[in-house]
């Protein structure tokens, strides 16, 4: 029997970081280039009422200035069911200049309209190699259950595994030192 272990708490370094040299006021400094991120959702289904909660993992990046992950559907229906109910939480007229309101609901709404907004939806076949240095798998989890809900789906570890080796996603983050297979 094969067994796979994982830890949703891993971090794994890649390379070293990059900077990129930038000329300001004749002077030229050197900024580590930030690493990206991508969100992940597993479900091959409709992601249903689960809209907000995956624009709300990008939110305090919103919020601070940066810039949303991406995000990788499985299926061209899932992305396109995405694509249609998160239009459901963008605002007319939502800015940056709403992030710094004193009314934390203006905040708030302004910060989930830009994600929306701003947000990258992708497939697999989009993914560009060596872009994303972490990926986050986008679900709810029970305490003591062995089991993610995406959308409308539960998923065991089993099947969590399966729909990230089928598409790939092993690959697009690190490479893994070849002693580990000595």
């Amino acid at each position: 029997m094969r067994r796979l272990y994982i830890s949703a708490s891993v971090s794994v370094p890649t390379k070293q970081s990059q900077s990129i040299p930038i000329t300001l006021a004749g002077r030229t400094i050197e900024k580590a280039q930030e690493k990206e991120g991508l969100l992940v959702f597993l479900g091959m289904k409709s992601v249903n009422d689960y809209t907000l909660n995956i624009l709300g993992q990008n939110v305090s990046r919103v919020t601070t200035g940066k810039k949303p992950y991406d995000l990788l559907f499985l299926n061209d229906d899932t992305k396109q069911d995405f694509d249609k109910r998160k239009m459901e939480f963008t605002y007319p007229g939502a800015n940056k200049s709403h992030l710094q309101s004193s009314n934390s609901d203006v905040v708030a709404a302004a910060a989930i309209s830009i994600t929306a907004t701003e947000m990258k939806t992708i497939l697999p076949d989009d993914l560009t190699p060596g872009k994303y240095k972490k990926i986050y798998l986008s679900g709810d989890g029970s305490a003591g259950l062995p089991l993610l809900k995406c959308g409308d789906e539960f998923l065991s570890p089993t099947d969590i595994v399966d729909r990230i080796v089928q598409h790939n996603l092993h690959m697009i983050v690190i490479t893994w030192p070849q002693e580990l297979f000595i």
